[in-house]
């Protein structure tokens, strides 16, 4: 009988000064927010002030959890919730996924006209140790009625953490552009990533690859002689990749920027020099709700080569575009 009312006194005098105020991200957007009222593995109970208790199930909670315990059931047998002792994550073995798309269209008129598209996607699969991603881009730019820019890019990759922050990534990069020479390019690399910070407010990143690159070009006579026939070419790099975000607390602003930079290793055509080139995207999101935003970004694609012939100046073959975008963007 005493136990009994010990449990009465610690659920009305002791465990309201304990409670327990979550606020949740679930796997759709929405937020939560309320009292813990009980819990198990595989679901929580919040009592809020304007639907009552919830259930949720804990695979749709995307945000991490405080440490809890339960005690031994009451006479009633509910769980009360206590802060105290750690538990396990909300998804000791779950698959965490996040996926994002932003599409950007505009049309300028004055001495010129210009209309762009461009549309980017982007999936992060997340399970143990494991991260996979897939990229994908696509750029049609007209000015005057003539096409300026037509290219797609597809990048899958995967990342596997050996160590809190290490690890090893591994990634191909296929490109096609319409309109250049070289209009067909596979990259193939790998190597050691760094994550400095991966949270929710932040993210910054560096990997170091090595790998090889098959470029094919379009049949030109100049470029004919010059690839004694061939129609394509197989380049060593060395790449430095980043990522980079960061979301100003309490507000909806957040600063990005993503890209790469790569040196050639070796040089096997004659009189062409293979410099590096250069991929960076920077700029400013803001976001109207957690699912939608609008974005600012700056973007800067450069191939670097040069001519090179015997007694003569390096004649300048690059390849650079420097655009600026505006984008609408969904994150599910």
């Amino acid at each position: 009988m005493w136990k009994q009312g010990l449990c009465l006194w610690l659920a009305v005098i002791v465990l309201p000064g304990l409670a327990t105020e979550l606020q949740l991200k679930l796997d759709n957007g929405d937020s939560i927010s309320g009292t813990l009222v009980r819990y198990s593995d595989s679901e929580l109970v919040l009592a809020t002030s304007y639907a009552g208790e919830l259930v949720i199930q804990r695979l749709h909670i995307k945000s991490s959890l405080p440490e809890l315990t339960t005690v031994q059931p009451d006479v009633t047998g509910a769980s009360l919730p206590v802060a105290a002792v750690e538990i396990a994550s909300n998804k000791p073995d779950g698959i965490e996924h996040q996926h994002r798309v932003d599409l950007s269209a505009s049309s300028r008129r004055n001495e010129n006209s210009l209309d762009t598209l461009g549309f980017v996607s982007s999936s992060e699969l997340r399970w143990q140790q494991l991260r996979a991603n897939l990229d994908t881009k696509y750029d049609y730019e007209t000015s005057n009625a003539v096409e300026k820019a037509h290219k797609y890019n597809v990048t899958p990759g995967i990342d596997y953490f050996f160590a809190e922050a290490f690890f090893w990534r591994t990634k191909a990069d296929y490109g096609y552009n319409y309109l250049t020479t070289d209009y067909k390019n596979l990259d193939l690399s790998s190597g050691l990533g760094y994550s400095f910070v991966d949270t929710d407010q932040a993210r910054a990143e560096l990997v170091v690859l090595l790998g090889v690159k098959h470029s094919s070009f379009r049949q030109q006579p100049l470029l004919e002689l010059l690839l004694d026939g061939d129609s394509s070419v197989t380049l060593k790099f060395s790449q430095l990749d980043w990522d980079l975000r960061y979301r100003w607390a309490d507000t909806a602003l957040e600063w990005y920027s993503e890209g790469y930079l790569l040196k050639h290793l070796n040089q096997p055509v004659r009189f062409l020099y293979f410099d590096g080139e250069i991929n960076a995207s920077t700029g400013v999101r803001y976001h109207l709700t957690d699912s939608v935003s609008l974005s600012y970004s700056w973007v800067l694609d450069w191939s670097r080569i040069d001519f090179r012939l015997p007694g003569m100046a390096d004649q300048k073959l690059d390849s650079r575009d420097l655009s600026q975008k505006i984008s609408l963007g969904a994150k599910f």
